[in-house]
C-alpha cells in the first residue's frame, strides 16, 4: 500500500515502510501500523499507543501516548487525560538555521495558543503564560478570561466590560470599557459609554 513517502509492507509480525529508495524504515520498532502525517514524519502505533518517528528512524515522540495530533505548528499528545506539547523551533542565528525543541510533558489539563508567540498552560486551576520565542514562562498566575491584544498587552473581560493588562497580567486600567482594541498605528483604543 502506498503511504506518503513509500510503501507499507507486513514483515513477519510487524509493519515496515519501504521508502522510494528501497530502504526498510521502522524495521526495528516492532510497530503494528503507521500513517503518514507530513514531510518525512509518521505517526506509529504499537499496543494501543502511538508516537512520531521520521523516515530515518529518528524518534520525535516515543510510542507511549494515547493520542497524538498536530496543533498549529506543534504536536499535542495525550496520556491518561493529560496534555503535552512538542514543537521544533527553527531559528536563524548568525546566518545559520538551528533547530531547537520545545517540549512540555503530558501533565497539563489544557494547552492553547495565545496569539502568535505564546501558549497558555493550564494545570490545577492555574494558567501559565509561556513565550515560545524566549522559551520562558511570563507568569504562572495568568487570568482565565484574558485575551491577547498586542505584543505587550492583554484585555481582560469581566461581564460586558474590558480592562487593560500588562504582559504578566497586572491591571493597567479598571474594567470599565465597552470597547478595547489595538489599532494599526500602534495605539490602544478605549471606548466608554452605553452599548
Amino acid at each position: 500500500i502506498e503511504e506518503g513517502e513509500g510503501f507499507k509492507v507486513k514483515k513477519e509480525n510487524h509493519i515496515v515502510l519501504i521508502n522510494k529508495q528501497g530502504k526498510l524504515v521502522f524495521d526495528n520498532l516492532n510497530i503494528s501500523d503507521f500513517s503518514w502525517i507530513e514531510s518525512n514524519r509518521y505517526k506509529v502505533f504499537h499496543a494501543k499507543k502511538m508516537g512520531i518517528y521520521s523516515t530515518n528512524n529518528q524518534k520525535i515522540l516515543p510510542i507511549q501516548y494515547d493520542s497524538v495530533a498536530y496543533y498549529g505548528q506543534g504536536i499535542l499528545f495525550y496520556n491518561a487525560g493529560k496534555l503535552g506539547y512538542f514543537r521544533l523551533l527553527k531559528r536563524l542565528q548568525k546566518d545559520q538555521k538551528t533547530i531547537d525543541k520545545l517540549y512540555f510533558p503530558a501533565e497539563y489539563d489544557d494547552i492553547n495558543y495565545y496569539g502568535e508567540d505564546y501558549l497558555t498552560l493550564h494545570q490545577n486551576d492555574k494558567i501559565a503564560l509561556y513565550n515560545i520565542l524566549t522559551k520562558k514562562i511570563i507568569t504562572s498566575d495568568f487570568p482565565k478570561n484574558a485575551q491577547p491584544l498586542a505584543t505587550l498587552f492583554h484585555k481582560l473581560k469581566e461581564g460586558k466590560k474590558y480592562g487593560l493588562l500588562d504582559l504578566v497580567g497586572n491591571s493597567l486600567t479598571p474594567n470599565i470599557y465597552n470597547y478595547l482594541s489595538y489599532s494599526p498605528n500602534q495605539r490602544i483604543v478605549f471606548r466608554e459609554g452605553k452599548e
